[in-house]
């Protein structure tokens, strides 16, 4: 128990405190995928050098941590900037004229969680299936299967 308590916090310490996540969680075959995202002390002719690391949880078996960073992988940067471009819901209250969505009980759980435009602000979007979240951090995922190094144990 000790030796899993010290990987865990060595693999914290790995990677700098993250500043945005993203995940999808899928109703059916309860299988959780998050993305953390932090910024390492370095920059690249580009800007910042980005941290990623995705930890994939199943029911029957321990959680699978891998991680990259913008150096290694280029579409780490692209889906970091293409955040911006994310169509973004409008509040929809129940029972005011319009259009207000509906309950969805199947599916998958998109969640994105990152800096906003506002001073000292947070967003944070969740959404089931077909819509942009969830088309966004599908594409994120393809993005970076090849980018994937599994960590050290």
């Amino acid at each position: 128990m000790l030796t899993i308590m010290i990987a865990a916090v060595a693999a914290q310490l790995s990677m700098s405190a993250p500043w945005a996540e993203f995940s999808r969680s899928g109703a059916l075959n309860h299988v959780d995928e998050t993305v953390e995202i932090s910024t390492q002390g370095g920059r690249s002719e580009r800007g910042p050098i980005y941290e990623l690391r995705y930890t994939t949880e199943r029911l029957d078996s321990a959680p699978e941590t891998r991680s990259t960073d913008s150096g290694a992988c280029p579409a780490a940067r692209t889906v970091v900037e293409s955040m911006r471009d994310i169509d973004t819901p409008s509040p929809a209250p129940y029972g005011i004229n319009g259009k207000t969505a509906g309950i969805v009980l199947d599916g998958a759980s998109y969640r994105l969680r990152v800096p906003s435009s506002y001073k000292t602000g947070d967003l944070t979007m969740t959404s089931n299936a077909d819509t942009p979240l969830a088309e966004w951090i599908d594409a994120s995922f393809e993005s970076f299967a090849s980018c994937w190094k599994a960590e050290p144990r």
